[in-house]
């Protein structure tokens, strides 16, 4: 499950997300992405 996916369904319920707490999720997800393809394409070569 995502970061961001994490972060809204511990949220759910409770008071709204903050726009900061979601752009920080957003932007972990992005950069998780990110590396995980760097990394897949540093194995290949």
């Amino acid at each position: 499950m995502s970061t961001l996916s994490k972060l809204i369904t511990a949220h759910r319920g409770t008071d709204v997300v903050s726009k900061k707490d979601l752009d920080l999720a957003k932007e972990n997800d992005r950069l998780r992405r990110e590396n995980r393809i760097l990394k897949e394409e540093r194995d290949i070569f």
